[in-house]
């Protein structure tokens, strides 16, 4: 089952694949180890028992994997602590400058947005959520 599952490849990265699929072995490797190792006749809440604490330690990797995963979305990286803006023509010489002494006193990141021009789009998005402070200069 295992290997038809890594086969199909249920998710996009190669990495997820690779450990579903180990999971998934790891897991019915325990299941027969723990139905080889115990004896039935006495203690029949023992397999329960057992059966339970996986569940518990599977639950609380998944419920910690999904925090981190919300936490990444709603604090996207890089984050800049401060964002350089500038007039193009009037203030070019000053604002890199300016670029320098922020991240040699602070040893921070700065945007200075002149060095990103590719996607518009993309430096609205940095300054709406991964800015700490806008300066306009």
């Amino acid at each position: 089952f295992c290997a038809l599952q890594m086969w199909w490849k249920p998710w996009r990265g190669l990495m997820a694949n690779m450990i579903d699929s180990a999971t998934c072995i790891l897991m019915s490797l325990l299941i027969v180890c723990v139905a080889m190792a115990t004896d039935f006749d006495g203690d029949e809440d023992l397999l329960g028992n057992l059966a339970a604490c996986v569940f518990g330690c599977v639950f609380a990797v998944v419920v910690t994997a999904v925090g981190i995963a919300c936490y990444w979305r709603l604090r996207p990286r890089p984050y800049f602590p401060r964002y350089l803006c500038y007039h193009k023509a009037e203030a070019a010489a000053q604002a890199r400058y300016l670029h320098h002494l922020i991240v040699l006193h602070t040893h921070q990141l700065c945007f200075l947005d002149s060095d990103h021009m590719v996607m518009l789009e993309e430096l609205l998005d940095i300054v709406r959520c991964r800015t700490g402070t806008l300066i306009m200069y």
